[in-house]
């Protein structure tokens, strides 16, 4: 699949009217989005089926974007609030998917089936000056479950298997301090690993 996807009125920071000195949100930007995404299924067995799938995206700000959010980040010269050509904030260009699934009978009419899946995205960046971004990641989850017929699913799951650490969000504050400037990172972690029992039954 090949998309262009041309957005108008984009939500962006923007310059409040006097006397307010807080930015506001406003639909003052443009964007457009361009990339292709590819899937390919297959069963390699009579047991054993796999999928992988690649996407690529690049949404870009349109000419004339301007993110006066940017004015208290961007001191001492050190950027400018211009985002025209900059990458949208919290996507990522690249992205791959892979999974695999084997399945088979147990006994009588219950079957089990076994799935584990990867994924990794590429970087994201976290401000539209794309000046601050948090790094790509790979994360893998696994399935194990028992069907019987097309009514019962029993499943037990676990997501992050391997207990990646991942930042989904930092970014960095200016802090004044007389005339030094001093940025803090602020961060939130990914989920942890996770285990759970999912159970179910179709009518």
């Amino acid at each position: 699949a090949l998309f262009y996807i041309d957005y108008s009125d984009l939500q962006i920071s923007s310059a409040p009217p006097a006397p307010l000195i807080t930015a506001i949100v406003a639909n003052a930007a443009k964007a457009t989005s361009k990339g292709v995404e590819l899937q390919l299924a297959a069963a390699l067995t009579e047991n054993l089926s796999a999928e992988l799938g690649y996407g690529y995206n690049k949404p870009s700000f349109g000419k004339g974007s301007v993110d006066s959010g940017l004015d208290r980040f961007c001191v001492a010269g050190l950027c400018n609030n211009n985002v025209e050509g900059k990458i949208l904030t919290r996507t990522s260009q690249h992205t791959l998917s892979a999974s695999a699934t084997w399945s088979n009978n147990l006994v009588g009419d219950w079957n089990y089936f076994l799935r584990t899946d990867v994924r990794y995205q590429s970087k994201q960046y976290t401000r539209s000056n794309n000046l601050q971004w948090i790094p790509g990641r790979t994360l893998v989850n696994a399935r194990l479950g028992f069907t019987r017929g097309d009514s019962l699913e029993i499943s037990f799951w676990a997501k992050n298997l391997f207990d990646k650490k991942f930042p989904s969000v930092a970014i960095a504050q200016p802090q004044f301090n007389d005339e030094l400037v001093l940025f803090v990172t602020n961060t939130a972690t990914g989920e942890r690993r996770t285990f759970g029992l999912t159970a179910k039954y179709n009518f």
